[in-house]
């Protein structure tokens, strides 16, 4: 049997200011184009994550999570790996201050149910089981 793959890339909606705001919809096109569905391919599931002061800057509209994962038992551990990016990181009230992200992970989890979750958009299923 062979292995299915999950990819996570950009949301095509990202307002990547710094980087170009279409650039960021070229990562996923070109993203979804490098894993095209075709016979034999292991790539089975593309995801869209949520970019804190990028996604909801679109003016696409909101981001609209439909996959979850859980966040409870790795949320300190990413939080303490954010606080290295000290040029990438803003201060509270900034969407992507420490704070903001925790409150973020803390919503996307009481949405559905759990202590912290991840949230992402489902760009392409190919059938089957994510294992």
């Amino acid at each position: 049997m062979s292995r299915s793959v999950m990819i996570v890339a950009a949301h095509p909606d990202d307002e990547a200011l710094d980087c170009g705001a279409t650039m960021a919809a070229l990562a996923a096109r070109a993203t979804l184009t490098a894993v095209r569905p075709l016979p034999g391919a292991a790539v089975r599931t593309v995801l869209a994550f949520e970019l804190p002061s990028s996604t909801e800057w679109s003016a696409e509209g909101a981001f609209d999570p439909d996959w979850y994962c859980d966040a409870s038992g790795t949320l300190t551990a990413k939080l303490d790996a954010l606080r290295h990016y000290e040029t990438e990181m803003r201060d509270w009230p900034h969407p992507r201050s420490v704070e903001a992200v925790e409150r973020l992970a803390r919503w996307r989890g009481a949405s559905v149910g759990l202590d912290a979750a991840e949230a992402f958009r489902l760009l392409r299923r190919v059938g089957g089981i994510v294992r």
